[in-house]
């Protein structure tokens, strides 16, 4: 039986470390999402509306920026499907895809599914989604603040068959939606919030 030299053993020996690592490394991901159908993300979200990116504001920091830093973005309201909006809106996302931050450019269109934001105990200096819990809700002329992330289901409208599909079953949710609510409230139930 021939023996291995040195030298071949380790060029072995890095090889399969190398593969190993390859393997390891191929199979972690920071933001892992459980897809659902439109039908299922038009439901469970608050917001869903599509718009125009007109600028970012990004975290200044001379430290260390965290990926899970929220980054804002303001929308030209283009057509809602899902609450009621201005023209002009805020919505936020973590500043990395590997905290699951939706990467919106500016100038491009998009259908974004939302929550509104709500501000955490005072002195924390950060915000959290709300959980579609009751809230105070003020009414206000500012622009409503909306969080959303790479899980909500938004994406970026292209003008391909896509998109026009989907388009024309967010139509087909929000003319679904009123028609319920439209039962129920004949039918003297209250509508839910």
């Amino acid at each position: 039986m021939k023996s291995l030299t040195t030298t071949q053993l380790k060029s072995s020996s890095c090889y399969i470390f190398s593969l190993l690592l390859l393997l390891i490394a191929s199979n972690t991901w920071a933001c892992t999402c459980l897809y659902e159908s439109v039908e299922e993300d038009f439901q469970k979200w608050e917001f869903v509306f599509s718009g125009k990116v007109l600028s970012v504001d990004k975290p200044v920091s001379s430290g260390v920026v965290s990926s899970a830093q929220l980054v804002e973005f303001e929308f030209e309201l283009q057509e809602e499907w899902k609450g009621e909006l201005a023209s002009k809106i805020t919505v936020s996302t973590e500043l990395a895809v590997a905290s699951c931050g939706f990467p919106f450019e500016v100038g491009k269109r998009y259908v974004v599914l939302a929550r509104k934001m709500k501000p955490q105990a005072v002195g924390d200096g950060a915000e959290s989604t709300s959980d579609n819990s009751d809230q105070d809700e003020e009414e206000s002329d500012a622009p409503a603040k909306l969080y959303t992330n790479l899980c909500f289901g938004t994406q970026e409208l292209k003008g391909t068959w896509k998109s026009r599909i989907l388009l024309r079953k967010l139509k087909a949710l929000k003319t679904k939606n009123e028609r319920s609510l439209l039962t129920r409230t004949q039918q003297g139930d209250e509508p839910e919030e």
